[in-house]
This record gives structure tokens, C-alpha cells and sequence, in this order.
């Protein structure tokens, strides 16, 4: 039997305070093999030399010559790690800390047609729930945390399949990205995790909340937070693209419903002289079919 070799995928970017309490956490893992490999994305801030100096014999550091965003960066990682005879991948944001057992927990339930994703409770909070498994929303166009700000409790405690997995955390057996890959280069930042579910959805390949393994995530800290113009402008466009992508799965409903939330956005937007500018410059971006990274 094939002797499992875990790679964690953490992105950084200008951010060494959460990216060493995240490598920290990861140190109580409980008893089992793994590797941690850093992506830099070009932070020029010194974060990246200052995880050398400090992690220096329990990391590895990727440091690419431009931010390339979340799903390059984490394609660039995983690559790396494959190379290097990864049997699984796990994506791991950096705003998280880890219950020690999250990883083993997780590896249990593992195999080659299933990726595995942990509760995600708040950082803040630690009886909230921020993501208890989750569904894609086919009327909306986006998808949705279960249990997102609730209590957490029995209820968000059973084993299920669900059909949305958060890039937040999620494991992968390299079996599966060789089947159908990992993030499409084109979304820069959001709604990469929502087409890789859809990809699984298409090919099989079933994602299973396991709430036994339990992660702490700071909410908004690797993003900047909900309003910030880089969350409004790529949130926005990548949710035009998508559904469009896969036009047959969200239907009419979906654009229509789509479409007039994101005017309704733009006019709100003119009234409160609040990023209006930027959900246009979203809409107009994906109709001139510019994606990737912008110029916001």
C-alpha cells in the first residue's frame, strides 16, 4: 500500500502575523507525517524571509515573482508538491489555526473519488459556526455556508456529503486533481473553489463535511473584508463569469436574479457614493471577457 504523503498549501501575502500562527498551530498536529510549503506571492514586505528565518527546518517556500492570486498561487503549490510525490493536498488558508486533530480526522475519511472538508468555526468566536459544509445556490448564482454565524451545536455535527467545498480548507488526493484538475487560472481571487465543485459535481467526485475536524478561521483577514474594492470588484465579475461558464447548471433564473441584485448593488452604490465604480468596471470587465488579475 501507497505510504500517504500530505502536502499543506499555504498562500502568503504581505501577512506574517496570521502565516506564522497558522505554521504554529499546524505544529501540534497529532503524530502524523506532513509537509507545510509556503507560496509566496511576491509580498516585498520581508513576510517571506522572516518564515525562512523562523521556520527554517519545517517549511518549505515558494516565492513567485508576481501576486498571482489564490488559485495560481495554490495550483504553483500543489504542482510543486506533486513533483515532490504528494499523495494529497491540503489547501490551507493562512488566516486559520487547527485543532491538532483536524488533519488525521480528516485522512480517515479520505479516498480517491472524495474530497474531505473540516468545521469552520469563527477565530473570534469559537462557538460560531462560519462553515458546516455548504451548498452551491443555482437561483442565486452563489453558494452558501451551512450554519454560517450560528451556534455551533449537535445539528452541525453529522458526517454528510455536500456539493460546495471552501478554499478556505479542503483535502485533496492528488488522484482527483490529476483527474480534473485544480483552480482555473481566470478568477484571480473568488468563486475558484465554487468551479472546482462544480468540476467534482460533473465528474463524480463527492466532497464530505467531516466535523470532526475543526478549524479556526479569521473571517475577511486574507481578503481585506466585504467591502474592500478588490473583494467587490473580483466577487462581482467572477459571479458574471460563472454562471455563464456553466450556463446550463444556474439556468435563466439564475442570470436574471444575477443580474438585477448586482444593478440594484450599482444604483445603491451611486446613492451612498460606495463602490459603484467598481461593480461597474466588474460588469464591463466581463463582458469584454478580462479576466484574471486587474488593475482595480
Amino acid at each position: 500500500m501507497e505510504k500517504n504523503n500530505v502536502y499543506i498549501i499555504i498562500i502568503n501575502y504581505k501577512n506574517y502575523d496570521d502565516t506564522k500562527e497558522c505554521i504554529e498551530s499546524l505544529k501540534h498536529i497529532n503524530d502524523m507525517g506532513y509537509h507545510i510549503v509556503v507560496v509566496d506571492n511576491d509580498s516585498k514586505d520581508g513576510s517571506k524571509q522572516r518564515l525562512k528565518e523562523n521556520f527554517e527546518n519545517l517549511i518549505e517556500v515558494i516565492e513567485n515573482d508576481h501576486n498571482y492570486g489564490f488559485g495560481i498561487a495554490n495550483n504553483i503549490g500543489a504542482q510543486y508538491a506533486i513533483n515532490k510525490g504528494a499523495t494529497h493536498i491540503l489547501l490551507l488558508n493562512n488566516d486559520t489555526t487547527v485543532d491538532p486533530m483536524f488533519l488525521s480526522n480528516l485522512m480517515k475519511k479520505i479516498n480517491d473519488q472524495t474530497i474531505c472538508v473540516p468545521k469552520i468555526l469563527s477565530y473570534y468566536d469559537r462557538n460560531k459556526v462560519w462553515y458546516a459544509g455548504g451548498r452551491i445556490d443555482r437561483i442565486r448564482g452563489t453558494s452558501l455556508h451551512y450554519g454560517r454565524f450560528k451556534e455551533d451545536s449537535d445539528f452541525f455535527s453529522t458526517e454528510k456529503k455536500v456539493n460546495y467545498l471552501t478554499g478556505c480548507c479542503a483535502l485533496i488526493p492528488v488522484s482527483v486533481i490529476d483527474r480534473i484538475g485544480l483552480f482555473g487560472d481566470e478568477f484571480f481571487l473568488y468563486f475558484e473553489d465554487m468551479d472546482l465543485s462544480i468540476k467534482c459535481l460533473y465528474e463524480g467526485i463527492e466532497i464530505l463535511y467531516v466535523p470532526d475536524s475543526v478549524i479556526y478561521h479569521k473571517e475577511g483577514k486574507s481578503s481585506g473584508g466585504k467591502k474592500s474594492k478588490s473583494t467587490v470588484y473580483y466577487a462581482n465579475r467572477n459571479r458574471f463569469y460563472i454562471i455563464r461558464k456553466y450556463n446550463r447548471y444556474f439556468g435563466l433564473i439564475s442570470h436574471i436574479y444575477t443580474y438585477a441584485t448586482r444593478f440594484l448593488l450599482y444604483l445603491y452604490g451611486i446613492i451612498d457614493n460606495n463602490n459603484y465604480r467598481i461593480i461597474k468596471k466588474a460588469y464591463g470587465d466581463y463582458k469584454s471577457k478580462k479576466m484574471g488579475e486587474s488593475n482595480i
